[in-house]
């Protein structure tokens, strides 16, 4: 604050000799005048005031504090509320009603601008595969595009290429089936989609990280020459509707049959393991990873596995003796392989 303003409040509360006639102008602010007007503490009070509010008129705004200006709320600022004290009513502006009035305002805004599905159609011939969740994510029309089959099959004929090695079930031929239409055109966009392609073949050895696979159930194991695979899904209560089988006979089979969703090899992954030699393990289909670790093999030179299979899962486990354990030494190569990655087995 500038000295200057010190010192003009300084000289505004020095009061000098008040006259007959600031005197006689001074009323009671909250009584009105009945009888002879006295030398009392109100009228001096009054007196006070006037000067003091005279003296701090003559200072500049930037040198008034925030309590000399004189700030009148508006009206739908204030709450409904008022609190009568001495004849005059006060409103009192709650934290409560801020919030009615922002409920308020919500209301009455716009809800924004609504275009017709058909802009939507045309605009997702321009979307690019790894952006589709983005577009999803944008509106109701959107979202209800991206859930139609004609997206689906637009966007594998874009992308389509005669020159591309697609395996049989993969092909265009095969795109007038809508039962599971969605996950075969996400794994024929790893083979045609130039980016999908190039990130699976960037994937180093070890890169997966197979701290994932903690709590998952083996469905299967078998091996090829050195390379073990183990088959793992999430271990989850409830199982989707639409990935339970049925035959022809059964009831809701003509809306499962065209289910554009179906993927039976949902939340499954495969675990490739590959050995220097071949190693005979323990059966732990069915059991549930509880450990894995990965560590340096005795030679050094490569890696060495370690999994602990048990019936259940347990966080703490003091007593390992129902769990079976499995152990690859020495390890080349580690890879986790997704349901659509080209090298998924198909079970």
């Amino acid at each position: 604050m500038p000295r200057g303003h010190r010192k003009m409040k300084q000289q505004a509360f020095d009061f000098g000799d008040v006259t007959v006639h600031e005197y006689a102008d001074a009323l009671p602010s909250n009584k009105p005048l009945t009888a002879r007007v006295k030398k009392g503490s109100t009228i001096k009070k009054e007196v006070k005031t006037r000067i003091l509010k005279k003296n701090m008129d003559e200072l500049h705004w930037y040198e008034k504090d925030l309590e000399d200006f004189d700030i009148v709320p508006d009206e739908e600022d204030l709450s409904d509320t008022e609190l009568k004290d001495d004849g005059n009513s006060h409103k009192i502006h709650t934290k409560k009603d801020a919030e009615k009035k922002k409920l308020k305002l919500d209301r009455h805004a716009s809800a924004g601008v609504v275009y017709p599905v058909d802009i939507w159609f045309l605009l997702a011939r321009y979307i690019y595969p790894e952006d589709i969740q983005s577009f999803a994510c944008l509106c109701k029309g959107a979202y209800s595009v991206v859930r139609c089959v004609q997206f689906w099959k637009q966007l594998y004929l874009r992308w389509y290429n005669k020159q591309s090695e697609l395996p049989v079930s993969l092909h265009p031929y095969n795109l007038d089936c809508v039962h599971g239409l969605q996950a075969r055109v996400i794994r024929s966009l790893f083979y045609m989609y130039r980016p999908f392609a190039d990130h699976l073949k960037s994937v180093i050895p070890f890169q997966s990280e197979p701290d994932q696979l903690i709590g998952q159930t083996c469905l299967r194991i078998w091996h090829d020459k050195y390379s073990w695979n183990f088959k793992f899904t999430k271990s989850s209560r409830t199982v989707s509707y639409s990935n339970i089988p049925r035959g022809i006979c059964s009831s809701g089979f003509d809306s499962w049959h065209k289910d554009l969703f179906y993927n039976q090899e949902n939340n499954c992954c495969i675990l490739q393991v590959t050995s220097k030699e071949y190693q005979s393990i323990p059966i732990v289909m069915g059991l549930v990873l509880n450990k894995i670790s990965l560590s340096v093999s005795r030679d050094m030179r490569h890696h060495r596995l370690r999994m602990v299979f048990d019936s259940v899962m347990k966080l703490v486990s003091k007593d390992q003796s129902q769990s079976i354990e499995v152990i690859l030494d020495p390890v080349v190569n580690l890879k986790i392989l997704h349901w659509w990655d080209p090298k998924y087995i198909n079970s």
